[in-house]
């Protein structure tokens, strides 16, 4: 069933039957390799009635998902939609503490380390604080909310050590949400989220970006 879902998925791109892929596609091209669309990612767990399959874009850095529907047995295409890039991690900055220190406090392995004094590429520059990020989708679509709650299940084990860096170290959690500026949803963190992030107790960090050509009318 999931290659029949895929096999979907990708009619819906060369030959679209919803009027919203004629005008995404129509400003948009999807990635393309020997001819055939990219996918980035099949998300056929996330919830029970539906497999959700993920289209990188030319040159943009969100993604266009079609949603195959397969209650009861049945495959079915059901409305697509625009899906954000979205990053949802974890850093600490440290005077002190260097990646291995804080990897060592915490019992956690990072997704990605900085030294101070190494060069930093971008800027042409050295790091003045080591740097330690703990990213569990990293590079992989989904939505906010799911990646928010990824990143609780990863920390709360290792909270006590969060709460032990904070007193001498800065620790945030980084939401950053690239966007199609015609296609901006809103997001939903609910109660029980909003409480483990306040039991975790980091100052939580938003960067916001849309981009991308306008719908046609």
């Amino acid at each position: 069933m999931r290659e029949q879902a895929i096999q979907m998925a990708i009619n819906e791109v060369q030959s679209p039957q919803f009027e919203i892929t004629n005008q995404v596609l129509g400003v948009h091209s999807v990635v393309l390799e020997s001819g055939i669309p990219v996918i980035a990612r099949v998300d056929d767990t996330s919830y029970p009635d539906q497999c959700l399959i993920y289209f990188p874009l030319q040159e943009e850095d969100y993604y266009f998902v079609i949603v195959i529907d397969h209650s009861e047995g049945k495959l079915s295409l059901s409305l697509p939609y625009i899906e954000a890039n979205v990053r949802v991690y974890l850093s600490i900055w440290s005077e002190e503490s260097t990646p291995a220190e804080i990897t060592s406090k915490l019992n956690l392995f990072p997704t990605e380390v900085r030294r101070k004094g190494d060069m930093n590429p971008r800027r042409s520059q050295r790091y003045e604080k080591h740097a330690w990020f703990y990213e569990p989708q990293k590079k992989i679509p989904d939505s906010l909310e799911r990646k928010m709650i990824l990143l609780l299940d990863s920390i709360e084990p290792i909270r006590e050590g969060i709460v032990m860096l904070r007193e001498q170290d800065t620790v945030q959690i980084h939401i950053c949400y690239k966007g199609y500026q015609d296609w901006m949803g809103g997001w939903h963190l609910d109660s029980k989220t909003l409480k483990r992030l306040a039991d975790i107790g980091c100052n939580v960090n938003l960067d916001l970006y849309a981009f991308g050509p306008e719908l046609p009318d």
